[in-house]
């Protein structure tokens, strides 16, 4: 059996959207009849401790860094506190990776290291989340396989995550995509951003989440006895979301459940969910009645099982952060969904026969990228 190497978007088990793609390509993979492993490589940046001045430094080159360090700090120290008094188990994604997928615990800091494993797989794909956002690690050559012959190089709709980039980052992504002879993004924009640009064709493909369809995932979540609630998940501290999702309730009469990622949403009335592992996580959309996220994920498992749903706005950098997600419903003519305010006119109910027959579409062509790119690039070893 061919084996498969993936490179994704660094430990997976800490993040629940990044799981969930990985998850996915991984599962997908398997589908089509290869072994499958994601390579446990994490950038020594994880691990080096860093200076005041370090990070002066990145936020006078780029002050859009500022939020995210700010933003990444409060959220560590909010893991910290969460873990202190709700006593939540930060093993619950781990446990479960352990029992349900090849991923080495040992994590590979060594760019040299990759080099020495590269030759025992048949193929790698590198994909899917924002692997080549300059922001994140988009400026290392691991996330476009240097490491191997570029033959075996695929990249699985992998996320630039921005359009606002110096010419040094435009000149590094050209060059690194122009060696992958299997190259796809995620995002349409940066497809046409590439083609405009760089000069380079790629396909633009769904995410990984995608490609599974709502009856695999219902194998892997978990039913709970009544739908009959509003599920909230956000990133951020903004208050109109919460605010909406109240006024849905009282509206409806509907119960409130909060899957906690921040620290104020641990007074919030309603339900709240601190720990969810993945098939608890998958259930609560599966079994919601609303879906009021500013989540990619959340965003994508609100259309695999056709939820009426509300994406809102981030306060901290939300250009970036929501292109992605615009780029998403724009595919499925669904832009109205996107929120500022609590006051806003409720949407009239989607039209998931349409939506449904895209998402279909847009499954099919993302397993053919996949499907051609796996079976050539093996056989070219």
């Amino acid at each position: 059996m061919k084996k498969i190497g993936i490179i994704t978007y660094p430990q997976i088990e800490a993040g629940k959207g990044r799981f969930l793609q990985a998850y996915a390509l991984y599962s997908a993979v398997i589908e089509m009849g290869y072994e499958a492993e994601i390579i446990n490589y994490q950038p020594e940046m994880f691990y080096r401790k860093r200076s005041a001045g370090y990070f002066l430094r990145r936020i006078l080159h780029d002050p859009k860094l500022l939020c995210q360090y700010l933003a990444k700090a409060k959220r560590k120290r909010f893991e910290v506190q969460k873990a202190k008094l709700l006593g939540s188990s930060p093993e619950s994604y781990k446990t479960f990776i352990d029992k349900n997928m090849h991923y080495d615990t040992g994590a590979i800091v060594s760019e040299d290291a990759l080099f020495e494993i590269g030759s025992k797989y048949d193929a790698l794909v590198c994909g899917s989340d924002q692997i080549w956002n300059p922001r994140y690690f988009g400026m290392s050559e691991v996330y476009y396989l240097h490491f191997v012959k570029d033959e075996k190089k695929i990249a699985y709709a992998a996320s630039i995550g921005t359009l606002q980039l110096q010419q040094n980052e435009i000149d590094f992504l050209a060059d690194h995509i122009r060696k992958i002879k299997y190259p796809s993004v995620r995002e349409v924009s940066a497809q046409k951003f590439l083609r405009n640009t760089c000069g380079i064709n790629v396909d633009a493909v769904c995410d990984p989440t995608f490609l599974l369809p709502r009856a695999w995932w219902n194998s892997l979540s978990k039913s709970f006895d009544s739908n009959e609630y509003i599920l909230v998940f956000l990133f951020d501290d903004n208050e109109e979301p919460r605010k909406f999702a109240k006024r849905l309730a009282s509206l409806y009469g509907l119960r409130i459940v909060t899957i906690v990622e921040r620290k104020k949403d641990l007074k919030s009335k309603g339900k709240k969910v601190v720990d969810a592992n993945p098939p608890e996580f998958i259930g609560y959309f599966r079994n919601a009645k609303y879906v009021i996220t500013q989540s990619f994920h959340g965003t994508v498992l609100s259309l695999i099982y056709n939820k009426e749903f509300f994406v809102f706005d981030r306060q901290c950098d939300k250009e970036d952060l929501m292109l992605r997600i615009e780029d998403l419903l724009d595919i499925y003519n669904l832009k109205n969904r996107m929120m500022t305010t609590h006051k806003e006119d409720i949407a009239k109910k989607i039209d998931y026969t349409a939506v449904n027959k895209i998402m279909e579409a847009q499954r099919k062509n993302g397993l053919c990228f996949l499907k051609k790119a796996l079976f050539e690039a093996t056989e070219s070893t």
